[in-house]
């Protein structure tokens, strides 16, 4: 066996160690992407059921339809800007430099995580988890 003195463990960069901390934001971002989506499908019945609704006795059927169309855009919008004041909280200007941070630290986590397989194989020493999960 090698010594373990000589070659020290792997360290997780500071971004791979922010990982975990990066992924519960974009847990966050996709159920609010994932809540806007279905508001959009309903959204689009509703057109969908506006656009079928014709005839002389419908005319208070179609202003209550493009009243809802109207009132899920309104909902749209805000769950959209939504989106960008859940990353600002946590000192991003955008989710677009959120996505650029987050996907840099995934990949250099997994890089640790490549190191810290090697590590163990080559030096059989169990390793401590970074972040609380593989």
């Amino acid at each position: 066996m090698r010594d373990k003195a000589e070659h020290p463990q792997p360290k997780p960069s500071m971004l791979a160690d922010k990982y975990f901390r990066l992924k519960e934001i974009d847990s966050r971002l996709k159920d609010q992407n994932k809540a806007i989506f279905e508001r959009e499908k309903n959204r689009d019945q509703l057109k969908k059921e506006l656009s079928e609704c014709t005839g002389i006795f419908k005319g208070g059927r179609r202003k209550e339809l493009q009243h809802e169309i109207n009132s899920i855009d309104t909902q749209i919008s805000n769950m959209k800007k939504r989106l960008s004041s859940i990353v600002k909280v946590y000192k991003f200007d955008s989710v677009q430099a959120f996505y650029k941070e987050f996907n840099i630290a995934k990949s250099e986590y997994l890089d640790y995580k490549a190191l810290r397989a090697e590590w163990k194989k080559n030096y059989g020493e169990k390793a401590n988890r970074v972040g609380g999960g593989d």
